[in-house]
């Protein structure tokens, strides 16, 4: 997949009006045109495909460039194509926007779907303006692992009890990757590629400066991402936690794994997948792969919006041997006893903090129906 795929930003009528620098995000060459309209690059991008074809056409010794019209002839039908296309009567399923002609930036923030404003309209009369606090027994407390169980069932190939919905990607990766390392006591490196999304290099390098561990960074091609053989190379006796993403956000590239994630068990680590990039885009099996934990958004492809609560997937296996480092009030065993220490829930319950976000939840839950 070509990187420049995946940061192309939505063509709006006020973009076309000039040339767009967001269009090639990793193109330092592309610098000296962004003073130039979009009409003067056509005509040069126009240029040098007409002398690209007659230099390409003097080199097998044609008499010269095919013939445009004859070209078109054989040129496909759009409108055909789109009529054809299986995925056509899904548009309809999303907000239309007068102000965008074509948004290929899926990847930053997905498109609202036309049920969410009703959903929305609904809980604010209903769950939160009708029943108020008794909404909490009625639904809101078991909305984390209620939705968690739907995402993991359609998107993750995960079994229900193995997923919940919650925090930001951030604070998430910091509880599940802090929770990975104490639980590999011994073990004095966490394992990351290079070319990780900020979110996670940081994250990572608080935890090693709060547990005196190392970060071993593996050299990735930019292009590519992580492959199994650099990474059977970074890991050994040491590790105790491999955190990696299984799209590359940069590039696009979709690692092994499967194959990463039996290498990584082999030496006796964790590994943390980070599924930002992929979760609604590409085919997961948690399970099927022996998955250790997994963390990801939900306001790109699953469409929750700005805001929307990310999610956690953990191993039911594990899930009695994490303990989670940011301990609140309802990830407790019994949340109304009001204890004095904390007793952790059972389950995925246990890795809640705090108060769920009622209504974006609302928002996720509309996305996976």
């Amino acid at each position: 997949m070509d990187p420049h795929s995946l940061g192309v930003a939505h063509v709006s009528r006020e973009s076309l009006e000039g040339y767009n620098p967001i269009l090639r995000p990793f193109d330092t060459a592309c610098a000296p045109m962004r003073s130039r309209t979009l009409d003067e690059s056509r005509d040069e991008d126009s240029m040098s495909t007409e002398d690209d074809t007659r230099a390409r056409s003097a080199e097998r010794g044609d008499a010269g460039a095919p013939d445009a019209a004859a070209f078109d002839a054989g040129a496909p039908d759009a409108a055909a194509l789109d009529a054809a296309d299986p995925l056509a009567g899904h548009v309809s399923a999303f907000l239309p926007s007068d102000e965008v002609v074509s948004y290929l930036d899926g990847n930053s923030l997905g498109r609202p779907l036309a049920a969410t404003a009703d959903r929305f309209a609904s809980f604010t009369r209903g769950a939160w303006g009708g029943r108020l606090i008794r909404a909490w027994d009625e639904e809101w407390f078991e909305l984390p692992l209620v939705v968690g169980d739907r995402i993991g069932a359609i998107a993750l190939g995960a079994a229900p009890g193995q997923t919940v919905v919650a925090d930001s990607t951030t604070v998430l990766l910091y509880k599940m990757i802090r929770a990975a390392v104490d639980a590999r006591p011994g073990r004095t490196e966490i394992v990351l590629e290079g070319d990780s999304f900020p979110t996670d290099r940081y994250v990572i390098e608080g935890i090693a400066r709060e547990c005196g561990l190392t970060v071993r960074q593996i050299a990735v091609d930019t292009a590519a991402g992580a492959t199994l053989d650099q990474v059977r190379d970074a890991i050994g006796d040491s590790t105790a936690v491999v955190v990696l993403s299984h799209v590359s956000y940069r590039s696009g590239y979709l690692a092994d794994l499967p194959g990463i994630t039996a290498a990584v068990h082999d030496a006796g680590a964790l590994v943390v997948w980070d599924l930002c990039h992929s979760v609604g885009v590409v085919p997961i099996e948690l399970d099927a792969c022996d998955v250790d934990i997994a963390v990801g958004c939900t306001y790109k492809y699953l469409n929750g919006g700005p805001g929307a609560p990310a999610f956690a997937y953990v191993a039911r296996r594990l899930q009695g041997q994490l303990a989670q480092p940011i301990q609140g009030w309802m990830g407790a065993g019994d949340v109304f006893a009001m204890a004095a220490d904390y007793r952790p829930a059972t389950g995925m319950r246990r890795f809640i903090s705090g108060t769920l976000r009622s209504s974006a939840c609302c928002r996720c839950r509309t996305c996976s129906t």
